[in-house]
């Protein structure tokens, strides 16, 4: 009886979340420009089955109990079970009985916790799983493909574990419960894109947050930073690339995507991700920019959330690194550069900062990324476009040329500039694995050149002997 009670309290916790999760994604289906008709039906469908599967496990479990004239437990079952089969016209029926389902269980559970042979054995409603501890101190030691493979959950094991360590439950005024099941929500959103996914979610928040600490560290910038700067910090890149179609700006705008005509072709994905990010937290009433210190209001920090975002665009590469180092060039000290441009910057380069990782991280990376550049190509030449060159499988240079040019032209440079900020000190590591980097490229593009260059010469060779 108890296996059976608890089988049944932890279906409600994972249906209340998955409800949850439902609703959101629901919400989104209705607002994004190219909604199908056919993907919400079967989003309710999806609803509906989980809740009627739910009330046969309740019923056969509720009928082994005996309710012995306890006014509680028969309210409970008669709400629970119901006087039959209930139909449902939308999905937020089916979220509002969920809930409703869920608030019964905790009230009864409450009320009856010392008779009840369950006791408190049984997990609280919608605490949304657990949490492994999380070295985000460590910079060899963060491995984001290993946390996928082990939990399914980088974003909110990575999150949730910087959320711990630094204490910002002090600082913000939600609950830990609803910054979980925020951070579930937000991971949920990024699609199975090969690259922008929620790993990469994973990967960004951590580089950030490593980046900011170290920064922080530094005694040229004692007290620069606030908790609040870094609540601002992980927060944008937990959220930075929410609803990526796995495209770029480039090919929106090409399509004439909706998207792209609702942001007027400027830094399309970008704005999208911002409006989704608050949308989210609208629509969950997660007040987690709201915080117990006097100032600034919790608008002006989702407003850096916003400028944060939009300096993640590829486009805004060269102003974004510039208004740093034009920083660096007007101040003596770093304490004096101006705070949003700085955060922009980390940022922007945590987004793009996989050269600066152990090698096997880095190479997975750029290999998941021309996956993903691959597939825009494919669907440009089926639209019967002409491909984004590196997105063009037939015509773009090799990973390593690519790569080499990457590194060399735009990280280095950034990672420079960044650099002068943090101190040789503290970049060393990261200048390490920017190098070892660097010359397994210029290993892998010598090799390919040879390769080349022996596939000429035996075409030549053949093309004389005929």
């Amino acid at each position: 009886e108890g296996d059976v009670g608890k089988s049944v309290e932890e279906l409600l916790r994972e249906l209340e979340v998955s409800a949850k999760l439902l609703e959101t994604q629901y919400h989104s289906i209705l607002r994004h420009p190219d909604a199908d008709e056919a993907v919400v039906q079967r989003t309710i469908a999806l609803a509906r089955g989980f809740h009627q599967q739910a009330r046969r496990m309740k019923l056969r479990s509720c009928q082994s109990w005996q309710v012995d004239g306890d006014s509680e437990k028969a309210e409970w079952m008669t709400l629970l079970i119901g006087g039959g089969r209930r139909r449902f016209s939308s999905l937020q029926d089916v979220v509002k009985q969920v809930q409703l389902e869920g608030r019964i269980v905790r009230r009864w559970r409450e009320q009856n916790a010392r008779l009840s042979p369950l006791g408190d054995r049984l997990p609280a409603p919608g605490s949304g799983g657990s949490v492994a501890a999380v070295d985000v101190e460590s910079w060899e030691g963060l491995d984001v493909f290993r946390l996928e493979r082990e939990t399914q959950q980088p974003l909110k094991q990575v999150f949730m574990s910087i959320w711990k360590r630094r204490e910002l439950g002090k600082l913000s005024r939600a609950s830990e419960h609803q910054v979980m099941e925020l951070v579930t929500a937000v991971e949920a959103s990024y699609r199975l894109n090969p690259y922008h996914n929620r790993v990469h979610a994973a990967e960004v928040t951590a580089i950030t947050y490593y980046l900011w600490s170290q920064l922080a560290a530094q005694e040229h910038m004692r007290g620069y930073f606030s908790h609040l700067d870094l609540l601002v910090a992980v927060l944008a890149g937990a959220v930075h690339d929410m609803a990526h179609p796995g495209s770029g700006n480039d090919f929106l705008v090409k399509t004439q995507h909706p998207l792209a005509l609702r942001y007027l072709d400027r830094s399309v994905l970008e704005h999208f991700h911002a409006a989704s990010a608050f949308a989210l937290v609208q629509e969950m009433g997660v007040p987690i920019l709201e915080h117990t210190m006097p100032s600034p209001p919790a608008e002006t920090l989702k407003g850096r959330i916003v400028d944060m975002l939009l300096a993640t665009d590829m486009a805004q590469h060269k102003p974004v690194c510039e208004a740093v180092t034009t920083e660096l060039a007007m101040h003596k000290a770093p304490q004096d550069i101006d705070k949003l441009k700085l955060e922009c910057f980390v940022l922007h380069l945590a987004d793009i900062g996989h050269p600066l990782r152990p090698r096997a991280q880095h190479r997975e990376w750029s290999l998941l990324l021309r996956e993903e550049f691959f597939a825009q190509g494919d669907e440009e030449r089926r639209l019967g476009l002409v491909p984004t060159p590196l997105c063009d499988r037939e015509k773009a240079p090799t990973l390593a040329k690519s790569q080499q040019g990457f590194l060399g032209f735009v990280i280095a440079p950034a990672w420079k500039s960044f650099s002068q900020v943090l101190g040789a000190r503290a970049s060393k590591p990261l200048d390490a694995h920017l190098c070892d980097n660097r010359a397994m490229w210029e290993e892998a593009a010598a090799e390919d050149a040879a390769r080349e260059a022996a596939e000429r010469a035996g075409a030549a060779a053949a093309g004389q002997g005929a």
